[in-house]
């Protein structure tokens, strides 16, 4: 289902990123569905863990970890942090998703819903979609890490 490439040294994430690869998206719409939705977040936590990046709001006291921090927010973070002029072709699907763009395959209304709506079904055409415009976000991401040796 995923594409590949991604070089993971987080070893639990890159099982789980090995799991996903093998997973058979026209057999399985909503495990991936979910499986994109959790992939997405974990990567996005451990980089913002990785690169010491303190939540927006000082006062809020949240860590990343705490279920009431939107993943909206989360990827925001992380993009500021990986492209901080906005100016990175390859991440402007990840931008939409930061700054709340609705209405696009991507748009995490999307998996939430296939996720929390027993009638959504998700369209195996549209997860490898969503995949897509996931996967330059996710390779930055994995790309910044690498130069990390901690992870």
């Amino acid at each position: 289902m995923a594409k590949s490439g991604l070089t993971i040294k987080h070893e639990p994430l890159n099982n789980f990123y090995k799991e996903l690869c093998k997973m058979p998206v026209a057999t399985y719409p909503h495990a991936c569905a979910a499986a994109i939705r959790i992939f997405v977040e974990k990567s996005t936590m451990i980089f913002l863990a990785n690169q010491a990046i303190a939540h927006p709001d000082p006062s809020n006291n949240l860590d990343w970890s705490n279920p009431s921090i939107k993943l909206r927010l989360k990827i925001k973070s992380a993009l500021t942090e990986l492209d901080q002029q906005k100016s990175k072709k390859e991440l402007k699907d990840a931008w939409d998703v930061a700054n709340g763009v609705t209405g696009i395959v991507h748009d995490l209304t999307f998996l939430n819903n296939y996720i929390h709506n027993h009638d959504a079904l998700p369209a195996p055409s549209e997860l490898i979609i969503t995949w897509d415009r996931y996967h330059p976000y996710l390779e930055a991401i994995f790309s910044k890490l690498l130069e990390d040796t901690t992870v």
